[in-house]
């Protein structure tokens, strides 16, 4: 990674491609819609789509760097391919499917700024319907998978009994958790 600069963007947006070409538009539209204050460099690494993602990336988003791959090399690998080229002061890891909304990036990366001891930051997350998806979790126990070979949690519904989540939470506040789901993650380097 290169020295700090004026030229260096504040955040490398890693996206991972496989035939997913209208629901990466639709992403790439809202990274560039919703992220107004940080500087941003993005960059979609295609895993070989038949559905001419490539195509459309080289036309409406000429500014994205685009690593077309010959084959399906996998999701890990696909990322890191991409993490060796980011010039970021971060790198956030985003899914194709994800809709930025709410100037989720730059709220990311002030927070970060503002937190240094911070190792990872994501945003609260909702399924397309609005409802809020969960996208914590706490590192598993004996009890945890206990609990979740019994089936116990999911026939319950009881918020207790699903150890894995943080079920109970006001997600309107700021927490610290034990993993983040990879859908939105900015990890500091």
């Amino acid at each position: 990674m290169p020295p700090d600069g004026p030229s260096q963007p504040d955040v490398s947006v890693v996206i991972v491609n496989y035939n997913t070409r209208d629901m990466l538009r639709d992403c790439l539209d809202s990274v560039f819609k919703e992220t107004r204050q940080a500087k941003i460099e993005v960059i979609v690494v295609d895993n070989n789509s038949s559905d001419d993602s490539c195509a459309m990336l080289q036309e409406c988003f000429p500014q994205v760097t685009l690593i077309p791959n010959p084959i399906n090399r996998g999701f890990a690998a696909a990322n890191n391919q991409a993490l060796r080229q980011a010039t970021g002061r971060y790198c956030l890891l985003l899914n194709p499917d994800t809709i930025i909304l709410d100037a989720a990036i730059d709220k990311c990366l002030a927070f970060t700024d503002a937190n240094p001891r911070v190792g990872a930051v994501g945003p609260k997350v909702f399924w397309p319907d609005g409802r809020h998806q969960s996208s914590v979790f706490r590192f598993p126990r004996l009890l945890d998978l206990m609990l979740n070979t019994t089936g116990l949690p999911r026939m319950t519904k009881l918020p207790t009994l699903e150890p894995a989540r943080y079920a109970t939470w006001d997600w309107n506040k700021t927490r610290d958790v034990d993993v983040i789901a990879g859908c939105f993650l900015l990890p500091v380097r």
